[in-house]
């Protein structure tokens, strides 16, 4: 059942978008995202697994969270309202993205993951969402993301399962838009390497992605 989402899904983006899907182009993401209900579906199970995450280990009531690749924000403005954040912040390299950002209530900034423009300390929890594998550098990501965290503060990683991303890019479902793919294993080592006490690893689905929670 789970690998006839899994395709149905790829054979959707495939045909109904495929004169557009080409790469990371911002407005393909959100076309997907308002019209295909598996991407949407998709969407709605990563901020599950987020929410969980950070009901789980954090307990304090008002959060600083920083969302990093943030695209249009529809994920901070989520977490923002059920967890009523003290400073529900983003970063995103798109224009595009940016301005499609419609909530007042969360600010998402030009910016990439591996140079913060933040000091240290400044915040409760960092998720990055379905987004390490679109970055040259991941350790420089997670070593980022530790240097802003408080003390006891929380890294969040969902990523896609590299089997599944490679089988999808062969069969032509999807572009080769992936610097590099992690498994559970070597997440939880880049974790570890980055200074996180991992605190969580699973996977989650039906769409074959993976979860790491860190502690710094």
């Amino acid at each position: 059942m789970k690998y006839g989402i899994f395709f149905l899904d790829k054979f959707i983006n495939k045909f109904l978008f495929r004169k557009k899907a080409v790469g990371l182009d911002p407005k393909v993401y959100l076309r997907r995202r308002e019209r295909n209900f598996l991407t949407r579906y998709r969407f709605r199970k990563r901020v599950k697994e987020v929410l969980n995450a950070i009901k789980k280990y954090k307990n304090i009531q008002r959060i600083r969270l920083l969302d990093i690749g943030a695209a249009d924000g529809a994920m901070l403005s989520v977490l923002n309202s059920e967890l009523n954040l003290e400073k529900a912040v983003g970063i995103e390299p798109s224009d595009e993205l940016r301005q499609a950002v419609n909530d007042p209530n969360i600010k998402v900034l030009p910016g990439y993951g591996e140079k913060l423009p933040f000091s240290e300390n400044e915040f409760d929890a960092v998720i990055i969402a379905s987004v390490i594998e679109h970055v040259k550098d991941g350790e420089r990501l997670l070593t980022e993301s530790y240097r802003v965290l408080k003390k006891g503060g929380l890294l969040i990683i969902t990523a896609v399962d590299p089997f599944f991303d490679k089988i999808a890019t062969f069969l032509g479902f999807k572009p080769k838009d992936h610097y590099q793919t992690y498994n559970l294993e070597e997440l939880k080592r880049l974790f570890v390497n980055t200074g996180f006490q991992v605190k969580l690893t699973e996977k989650f689905g039906p769409f074959f992605y993976t979860l790491v929670v860190g502690e710094k």
